[in-house]
C-alpha cells in the first residue's frame, strides 16, 4: 500500500512539474498578447474573425459575397474576441489545476499527520477541492494582473468587464473539468467493480 502511494505521489509530482512549465509558458503567451498595442490586437482578432467567416461561408456553402463576409466579420468581431479571452483563461485554469499535482505528496502527508493525531475531520477539503480553488484563484488573479498590465499598453484599457469575462471562462473550464472527472471517476469505479 505504502509503495503504491509513493508511486502515485511520484506520478502526480512529475505530471505537476510538466503542467507547471506549461502554465508558465501559457502565462507568457497571454502576457505577449496583452502587450500588443490596441490597433495590432484589433487587427489580429479582426483577421481571425474574417477568416472564420470565410471558412463558414465555404464549408456551409452560404453563398455570401465579400461585402456580406465583411459585414458578418464586423458583427462577430466583438463576441469572438471575448470568447478568445474566455478560452485563454479557461486553458490557464486547467493548466493550473494540473500543476497542482506537485503538492499531492505534501497534502497527503499533512492529511495523514492530522489523521494520526485525531485532528482530521470529514470537513477537511479534499485534495481535488484544494486544486480547484487554487486553479480558480491563480487564474482570476492573473486575469486581474493582465488587465492592470493593459493600462500601460498604448491604445489598450484595463477593464473590470474583461476580468469578469476571463473569470467566466475560468469557471466554465473548471466546471467542464469537474463533469469530466465525475464521469471518468464513475467509469473507473465500474471498471474496478467488474474486474
Amino acid at each position: 500500500m505504502f509503495r503504491m502511494e509513493n508511486k502515485k505521489i511520484q506520478k502526480e509530482w512529475s505530471r505537476g512539474r510538466v503542467f507547471l512549465v506549461l502554465t508558465v509558458v501559457w502565462m507568457i503567451i497571454i502576457f505577449c498578447f496583452s502587450a500588443q498595442p490596441g490597433d495590432d490586437s484589433g487587427d489580429l482578432s479582426g483577421s481571425i474573425t474574417h477568416l472564420a467567416m470565410q471558412v463558414i461561408n465555404t464549408v456551409f456553402q452560404c453563398g455570401w459575397n465579400e461585402i456580406k463576409v465583411l459585414e458578418l466579420t464586423e458583427v462577430w468581431h466583438f463576441p469572438i474576441r471575448k470568447l478568445a479571452h474566455m478560452t485563454e483563461f479557461g486553458i490557464l485554469a486547467l493548466l493550473c489545476y494540473g500543476a497542482g499535482g506537485i503538492y499531492y505528496g505534501a497534502y497527503e502527508r499533512k492529511s495523514m499527520e492530522l489523521f494520526m493525531a485525531g485532528k482530521r475531520t470529514s470537513a477537511m477539503p479534499t485534495y481535488h477541492v484544494v486544486r480547484m480553488i487554487g486553479a480558480f484563484l491563480i487564474a482570476f488573479l492573473y486575469a486581474c494582473s493582465d488587465e492592470f498590465h493593459q493600462l500601460f499598453v498604448p491604445d489598450r484599457a484595463g477593464l473590470l468587464i474583461d476580468v469578469l469575462v476571463d473569470t467566466v471562462g475560468v469557471i466554465i473550464a473548471l466546471l467542464l473539468l469537474q463533469i469530466m472527472l465525475t464521469i471518468f471517476g464513475k467509469n473507473k469505479e465500474k471498471d474496478e467493480y467488474i474486474s
